[in-house]
């Protein structure tokens, strides 16, 4: 099993961060490797990922979620994987920490190419939570500049 945790600072409120971190719907527009994010049920995901030349399909649920503190979910099919996100509200917006930990489809899979994938999925998930600090930080710049008409 391999394990990941990630943080980050936001400069914008929990709520606005966590409302976001929520619509994993979206998750495709932050990331190459996520291909397809489904709703199946208020908090039921089917996800499709390409890393490496491979796919990786799995269905997830959010097991926790306590607006805007935390996010939690586990997979209920394929992909074996769990994980939460943390929010902080601090002075200048929002700490986000992430988790997750997850097992490769099969034990060959992982003890061959675990020193590859590993990093791989590593830099997806730093990769959504940079984008998503991107998008938010550059909207709230524009909302602040002031009008110049």
């Amino acid at each position: 099993m391999a394990y990941i945790r990630k943080i980050v600072e936001i400069a914008a409120n929990p709520e606005l961060v966590y409302d976001l971190i929520c619509d994993v719907e979206k998750f495709p527009r932050y990331s190459d490797v996520i291909k397809e994010v489904k709703k199946s049920d208020p908090d039921t995901f089917y996800w499709k990922a390409h890393i490496n030349g491979m796919w990786f399909e799995w269905t997830s649920v959010f097991v926790d979620k306590e607006r805007p503190q935390h996010i939690s979910w586990r997979s209920i099919s394929g992909m074996v994987n769990h994980g939460d996100y943390v929010l902080s509200a601090i002075p200048r917006g929002t700490k986000v920490s992430f988790t997750m930990e997850y097992h490769l489809p099969s034990h060959m899979i992982e003890t061959v190419l675990q020193p590859v994938f590993s990093p791989l999925i590593e830099k997806t998930f730093a990769e959504i939570l940079l984008n998503i600090k991107k998008g938010i930080e550059e909207k709230n710049t524009a909302y602040s500049r002031p009008n110049n008409t």
